[in-house]
């Protein structure tokens, strides 16, 4: 009890320390980019836009008949190049898979078109779909999406429907699709995006008079929506894409209303939590890089925008998961895992001893008899030094028996006394 009150002390000094992050704002512009020197890095009518794992940012240009490709916010998102030329003819959306595979709905000709990877190249790859209402067929393909079991969701404006598709003998077939005009009015499907942890899809029906986002089972059956028509908190006009971040909120593109919208994941209520307009002006889509950065693509300034997201102190980790809230620690270092970082933990080993009063401030737990902070192995440790660059091998070897032995003795010792 004596041990441990020091230690609840100093977890209790280190939270009340910390700065309060309550009232700041979930999003914060960074940067823009997309307006290049033709014949590329720049925009004639921007689409949709994904990320691949190495935090390139891939944009479909709808009125240029191409991906546009940049590199990660890390080195920049400087240009790096285009793919699809001579393929594609009105890519709307892009999407990349976790093998980083490229997959692009193109309106224009009423399918969904696959490319390696841009390490390989990005050649094409297949392609499916074709003008028709049946299951198999297409019309007017909008955003698509891919989870992590490999499917390809896209939605359909002209069909009112969503379908989804799997691999099979090197073609992709249709498993499913539901409509969604019912409930009225939903009849403009537009973003698409299921939630790995529930399977459940969300769609956001790209209205100014209807808009919301619906959410269905994996089979396609209705359970309800996150948000309604409207101008007002948590409430959409022609919505677009979407996107969800690591703790499972929805981000909508509320392109109506010139901002981007964050709800609660329907399993926990739905509710709204946050908006960020900016400068955006009739956004089309968003997508997470690593680290803590969304990218919206904005139809008004034909750019993307880059905004830090959910990350108060601009660490690069998200404050829902940053074990040092308002203080800047990419690290997360934790050296006891008491969910406090070491960087504003006043006790980082966790041995019960203030770092101010600490002789090892970051020595590990261990027996520690004399109880000044420092376990009795690192003094021990410590009082036998061992030279890595003179005398044999052998000496090297006979020096580094002696620590070990010192190591054992302490600990007897310590053992003793307590």
């Amino acid at each position: 009890m004596q041990r441990a009150l020091p230690l609840l002390l100093a977890a209790v000094v280190a939270v009340l320390a910390m700065p309060a992050v309550a009232s700041a704002e979930l999003m914060a512009a960074d940067s823009s980019f997309g307006s290049g020197v033709a014949p590329g890095g720049h925009f004639v009518q921007i689409g949709g836009l994904a990320t691949d794992n190495a935090g390139r940012v891939y944009v479909a240009d709808t009125g240029a008949g191409r991906i546009e490709v940049f590199d990660s916010a890390e080195f920049g998102n400087v240009y790096l190049g285009s793919i699809g030329q001579g393929t594609l003819v009105q890519p709307f959306d892009v999407e990349v898979d976790l093998r980083n595979r490229i997959f692009v709905s193109d309106q224009a000709r009423d399918k969904v078109v696959e490319f390696d990877t841009l390490q390989q190249g990005a050649p094409f790859m297949r392609e499916w779909g074709g003008s028709g209402t049946e299951l198999n067929r297409m019309s007017g393909p909008r955003f698509v999406f891919t989870d992590t079991t490999g499917l390809v969701y896209n939605s359909e404006a002209g069909n009112v429907r969503v379908q989804w598709f799997a691999p099979k003998d090197k073609q992709m077939v249709a498993l499913g699709a539901f409509g969604t005009a019912e409930p009225p009015t939903f009849n403009n499907p537009e973003g698409v995006i299921l939630d790995s942890a529930t399977r459940q899809i969300y769609v956001s029906n790209d209205s100014p008079s209807d808009g919301a986002v619906r959410v269905y089972d994996s089979r396609g059956f209705y359970l309800g929506q996150v948000a309604g028509p409207g101008s007002g908190r948590g409430q959409v006009r022609s919505p677009a894409g979407l996107a969800i971040d690591r703790g499972g909120r929805i981000v909508v593109t509320d392109g109506g209303n010139n901002r981007i919208d964050v709800f609660e994941p329907f399993a926990s209520g739905g509710a709204f939590i946050d908006s960020y307009s900016g400068d955006l002006t009739s956004p089309v889509d968003a997508a997470f890089g690593p680290g803590a950065v969304l990218y919206v693509s904005d139809a008004g300034s034909q750019r993307v925008k880059r905004l830090h997201y959910d990350d108060a102190d601009r660490d690069g980790v998200l404050d829902t998961y940053d074990n040092c809230l308002g203080l800047a620690n990419p690290d997360q270092q934790n050296m006891d895992r008491d969910r406090l970082g070491d960087a504003c933990d006043a006790d980082a080993d966790g041995d019960g001893v203030p770092n101010e009063a600490d002789r090892c401030p970051t020595s590990r737990r261990g027996p520690d008899a004399n109880h000044d902070g420092c376990s009795d192995t690192v003094i021990a440790r410590r009082s036998v030094k061992c030279s890595t660059t003179r005398g044999t091998k052998r000496a090297r070897r006979a020096c580094e028996a002696r620590k070990k032995a010192a190591v054992r003795r302490a600990l007897r010792v310590a053992r003793a006394r307590v």
